[in-house]
Formats: structure tokens, sequence, C-alpha cells
């Protein structure tokens, strides 16, 4: 029995952890599993037993529409063609009992010409295939769009795997169409590396910007802002994303001088969130996930360039419950920081264990009942 699971990340690596997670979880249950990634290569070590396979990697240029292959050119037809036709050797190698697609058909449509064929292919064999979709979807202006997600669903899929809470966010909240869907839903709860304990003594401020290339704005507020009070001696740690530039970091880090660090990259940022006094980040789902599971006050400024309405969305929902403070990125300023994060340092985190953190497993525990 084998399961074949595509992921493609463009901008942060989100979706790729998120992919990494259920796959590792699936290979301790004894199942032969084969993730293909189409996004840049990156430096996340592959779970025991999960066999890993990078396809010509693609990513975003200026927008969600720009994509750009490994040499930085537009991705063109000849592109496409090549990744069509190495998925489609996978499919035909591996002969997946279940496929999983990350996000699509609810994202990534411009993958689709290699995806159908796939999907084609699994089904003509035999095989089933799933979504793996994060709790929150960027909003669509047309309703046909959202209306042949609905259909492609229906026709093509056998089960969609919510990695999220309905009673922190519904799917129906940023897909209207969801009800639709209910006899083919099943919520996951969040999807995670690995479980951290919130610690007994918290301290610093901890900011983070993803994966490096959209937070500019929220690293230069938090390298020169200064905090008074109780929170005046906390030591400040940033964390700008593997795409943070040497020199971009350096300038950073002067700007900050002794009062803290400021790192690229962090294998333990999940642990450095349960021991934190407060988090700032934007509102990606991995990183929101995390604070909540390490019980870190937040404070959020959500990427919202390009009509992305993902992070605001979940950002929105957590100042609702008096869980995160919510800020702009549009003229954020180092004082709206400060005041935030005096603010975010006084909230009540016990709301965090009403949600569920173990959806990797429950993940696999769903695609392996397609598998029977």
């Amino acid at each position: 029995m084998s399961v074949l699971i595509w992921t493609q990340h463009l901008l942060g690596t989100g979706h790729l952890r998120r992919a990494l997670a259920v796959a590792a979880a699936l290979a301790r249950q004894g199942v032969t599993t084969v993730l293909a990634s189409g996004g840049p290569p990156t430096k996340f070590a592959c779970p025991p037993g999960v066999r890993f396979v990078q396809l010509d990697p693609v990513s975003a240029g200026a927008d969600f529409r720009d994509l750009r292959d490994a040499a930085g050119r537009p991705w063109g037809e000849a592109g496409r063609t090549a990744r069509k036709e190495a998925l489609l050797a996978l499919v035909r190698q591996v002969r997946p009992r279940v496929l999983v697609t990350e996000m699509f058909p609810f994202g990534r449509r411009a993958f689709r010409e290699e995806l159908l064929p796939a999907i084609d292919l699994v089904h003509s064999s035999g095989g089933r295939v799933a979504c793996s979709l994060r709790d929150v979807l960027v909003e669509k202006a047309r309703p046909e769009k959202s209306a042949a997600m609905r259909d492609l669903a229906l026709a093509c899929y056998d089960r969609i795997l919510v990695h999220g809470d309905p009673a922190f966010l519904p799917l129906g909240a940023s897909f209207p169409l969801a009800g639709e869907l209910a006899p083919l839903l099943r919520y996951t709860g969040f999807v995670l590396d690995r479980p951290v304990r919130p610690a007994p003594v918290r301290r610093g401020i901890l900011v983070s910007a993803g994966g490096g290339r959209v937070g500019g704005q929220l690293l230069k507020a938090a390298a020169v802002c200064r905090i008074d009070g109780a929170l005046a001696g906390e030591p400040w740690q940033l964390v700008g994303g593997a795409a943070l530039k040497d020199a971009e970091r350096e300038r950073l880090a002067a700007l900050r001088g002794q009062s803290g660090r400021v790192d690229a990259h962090l294998p333990d940022l999940p642990e450095r969130l349960a021991h934190c006094r407060v988090s700032v980040s934007q509102a990606g789902y991995n990183t929101v996930a995390e604070a909540l599971m390490a019980a870190a006050p937040m404070v959020l400024v959500p990427y919202a360039a390009g009509g992305e309405t993902e992070q605001w969305r979940r950002a929105a929902r957590l100042a609702e419950l008096g869980r995160a403070v919510l800020l702009d990125e549009a003229g954020l300023t180092p004082g709206q920081l400060a005041l935030a994060i005096a603010h975010a340092a006084e909230q009540d985190v016990a709301i965090s264990r009403a949600w569920s953190f173990d959806g990797a497993a429950a993940s696999a525990g769903l695609i392996l009942e397609l598998l029977r």
C-alpha cells in the first residue's frame, strides 16, 4: 500500500512543512509514502521512511501569478509539460492507492495541467484521491472560481482533510460553498511538525517573519522598537527566515544592537515560542498554530498584499477571541509595535487548550481509511 503526496510552496514553506508532517505520520504507520515537492529546495529534513522527490522547482515572482523556474525565468509551456510528464511517470512508478494533493483544487490552479492527468491515472487504477487543506482559504472575488473548485472536488475527490478546528474557524468562513462539500469534509486539527509544551517561565520578545520573503516591514519595525515599563529589559530575537540575505540580517542586527539577536533560521523555533514572553509574527498557518500550542501571547501583522485575505482572516478571528493583538502592516511604526507587545503580554492564553494539535496523526488515520 502506498500514498503519494503532492505539494507546491511558492512564497513561504508552510505548505511543505504540513506535507512533511502528514508524510511522517503515515510512515510511522508503516505506509509506503512518497512526497513530491514542486517548490524550491529547502533545508527541512525528510522524515524517516519517507521518499522525497524534488520536481523541477517553481517559485512565485512579484505575485502568485508570476511563476518562475529555478533560473528565475518565467515558467513557460516547456516547463509545464516537463513537470506533467515527470509527475505522471512518478504515479506509474509508485502506483499509489491514495494520491493526496495539497491545496488543489482549492488553490494552486496554475498546476492543474500536471495534476488533472495524474488524478485521472490514479482513478484508472482504482486508487483514491484526497485533498490536504489548510484552515483558511484566500477568498475569491468571482463566484465562478469557487463554483469550479466545488465541482472539481465533487467530481474527483474522495475526502477533503481540513487542517484546522471548526470551533476556531470552519471552512465555510472563507469558502462559501463548503456546505455542499460536507460529505467529503473531515477536520483534522492543526498539523504541526512536533508537539511543544508551554514553559513555566517565559522570557523575551520573539519576532519571526516566516520564510523571509515578505516580512521586511515587520522586521524593520522590530529592529528599532524599544519598550518601556515591565518589558523594557526583555531580550529580543528576530528570525528573518531562510530567504533573509546576509547583508540585510547584518543591517537589522546593527539596528537592534546589544538588546537582541537576528538570525535567518532557527530549527528550534517551536520550542522558542514555548519560552517567549510575546510572539510577534505574520499570521501564517504554521507560526500561529505553533504559538497557540505553545501558549505564547501574540502580536499578529498579517501579510495582505496582492489581495491575500487568508492571514488577515485568521488574525482577525484570534483578535476577536482575545488571543492576539492585530496590527496592519501598512504604515506599521515601532511605536505601534511597542504598544501592541505591551498589550499582548496581558493576554489570557487558556483558550488554546480548547483546540486540537494532533492533525498530522489524525490526517494519517483518515488517509488509512481510504486504503482499506
